[in-house]
């Protein structure tokens, strides 16, 4: 059993770690306190963001802060108004418990 991709495709939604990168076009889906997190996330930084899109757009966010073996509390969690209640939110915490 290998370790799972960090990008993968439920439904039509493509779930990716946040990096320094790709972290801009997910700003505004956190608390403008949380914005340095999401510019600062590298492997050494026990902080990950997972992002969601659809057809390329962003539509989703889950940030957390971990200590590895000990804990994890979202900082986080952000779904576009009109794709709520279609299991993005479930996806983003599933791919978040195995990040």
């Amino acid at each position: 059993m290998g370790k799972i991709p960090y990008a993968d495709t439920v439904q039509s939604y493509q779930l990716t770690l946040i990096d320094t990168i790709n972290a801009s076009v997910y700003e505004e889906f956190t608390y403008p306190h949380f914005r340095s997190l999401l510019q600062n996330l590298t492997p050494d930084v026990p902080v990950v963001g997972i992002g969601v899109k659809l057809a390329g757009n962003p539509i989703g966010l889950a940030l957390a802060r971990y200590s590895p073996q000990v804990y994890g509390q979202i900082l986080s969690l952000f779904v576009v108004p009109s794709h709520r209640s279609q299991g993005v939110g479930t996806a983003l915490m599933a791919r978040m418990e195995t990040s």
